[in-house]
């Protein structure tokens, strides 16, 4: 069997996905892992973005969208619902777990919700986490349909969105413009995927780097440092990933979006019966979204199967 480029992104999307489990509901042992994970999922994005734009999307700017659509919304759509459904039962334990898990107090506070449009800067939210997806969106517009045709461009972009974090000293969470440098890189690191090479030991050495700095380097070092560490152990991630393994995680990468978007809701239940921020918490919370993420996945499979024939309708050869 030969081996899948880039085969490892589903186990270690899984990963990034149970670290900001871990930094939300076992605190204590992982404060800043969550910041660490969503930095390298905006890396990924601005590769992957670039990859299935030159790739698949090139002058099929309607494809793409609809690809984007199919990807996000459904189990966001999801994930509001149940949002909804457990700030309506327990609207003072939702509240009690995360001040933001409140439903909105005016009708274009829903609309907000729904269309993902500015929710980054919402006072309430029925799905927590889903800040960065409205970020995400700005940036899958702005490389899928504008940059990745030029690497130029890409540059400059991405040296602006640097020199603004580093003199304007803004935090890349919860805004736009601070975490612009993270596609930036990622969809640099896509250009240059087949001009440089680097050898499996650069992965793991990058890896042990990563789980090092997420999990233990923020104690020692500044915060905003540490996270644009982060995104640059990303990028060597995935410019020496390539041919890593032939085993196909891509399952596990599936569950990393529904567990991200879930695990709050999830969590007001289980503080019903346990103290959060401790590891029986956490394991509890962790397995039962995980169950509840493999039910959505196979439940939308018809979907993934619709995706997969838009990308792949008169796509360049890799």
């Amino acid at each position: 069997m030969s081996k899948s480029p880039l085969a490892f992104l589903g186990a270690f999307r899984l990963f990034l996905a149970v670290s900001v489990v871990i930094c939300h509901f076992w605190v204590s042992i992982a404060p800043d892992a969550g910041r660490h994970a969503v930095i390298a999922f905006f890396c990924i994005s601005g590769f992957l973005i670039t990859k299935i734009a030159r790739e698949n999307y090139a002058g099929r700017p309607v494809a793409f969208i609809k690809n984007r659509f199919l990807r996000i919304y459904p189990l966001y759509f999801f994930a509001i619902a149940f949002g909804a459904m457990t700030i309506a039962l327990l609207p003072d334990v939702a509240f009690a777990l995360n001040a933001l898990f409140e439903k909105p107090q005016w009708p274009m506070g829903f609309v907000q919700q729904i269309l993902l449009v500015g929710i980054d800067k919402a006072p309430t939210r029925l799905s927590p986490p889903a800040w960065s997806l409205s970020i995400e969106i700005v940036f899958y517009a702005l490389i899928g349909l504008v940059t990745y045709r030029s690497r130029l461009l890409t540059w400059v972009l991405f040296v602006a969105s640097i020199v603004i974090f580093t003199v304007a000293d803004i935090t890349f969470y919860n805004s736009i413009i601070g975490s612009a440098f993270a596609f930036f890189l990622g969809s640099l690191a896509c250009f240059y995927k087949d001009k440089i090479q680097l050898s499996s030991m650069v992965f793991y050495a990058a890896l042990a780097l990563f789980i090092l700095n997420a999990f233990a380097m923020p104690f020692l070092i500044p915060r905003n440092i540490a996270v644009a560490l982060s995104a640059a152990i990303t990028a060597v991630l995935l410019l020496s990933g390539k041919n890593i393994t032939q085993q196909n995680f891509d399952f596990l990468g599936k569950l990393s979006y529904p567990l991200f978007l879930l695990h709050w809701a999830v969590g007001v239940y289980v503080s019903l019966f346990l103290k959060m921020d401790s590891f029986a918490f956490f394991i509890t919370a962790l397995c039962l979204t995980l169950s509840l993420s493999t039910a959505l996945v196979i439940m939308l499979e018809p979907l993934e199967r619709i995706r997969s024939k838009i990308r792949a309708f008169n796509s360049r050869p890799t």
